[in-house]
This record gives structure tokens, sequence and C-alpha cells, in this order.
């Protein structure tokens, strides 16, 4: 069954809004960051996407995107 697509982009906004703050403090300021914060934003809901298609009903991977996050700041 595909998830609501409205259902996506509110929780694909929502966690990108609660992983923003914790990406912060491993991000250094400067154009790189502003650069990896406007790619992130674009390309974030369809991770998001595939996520989700991935896991199904089991939304366990929040940790597991954050850490992957983290590495590619």
């Amino acid at each position: 069954m595909q998830p609501d697509p409205q259902w996506l982009r509110e929780q694909a906004a929502h966690s990108l809004e609660r992983l923003l703050p914790r990406l912060a403090a491993v991000l250094a300021d400067g154009a790189a960051k502003d650069v990896f914060v406007e790619r992130l934003n674009q390309h974030f809901p369809g991770l998001f996407e595939q996520l989700i298609k991935l896991y199904g009903a089991h939304y366990d991977f929040f940790y597991h995107l954050e850490q992957t996050l983290i590495v590619i700041a």
C-alpha cells in the first residue's frame, strides 16, 4: 500500500524540522553549510519517501537517518 502523498510531505517536513537543529552542531558556518542545507531541503522528501517504502509501518529509521545525515554533513 502506498502512503498518502500529503502524509508523506507532512512527515518529511516534520522530520527535517527535527533534524536540522541536530545537524547544525556538526555543520561549519559558511557557504558550504548553506549549500548543504539547500540541497538537503531539495532532496529530503525523496529520501524520506524511499525510506518509508523500505521500512513501511516501522517508522524506526529516524536514528539511522540522523546518523547518515551527520556523516555526510
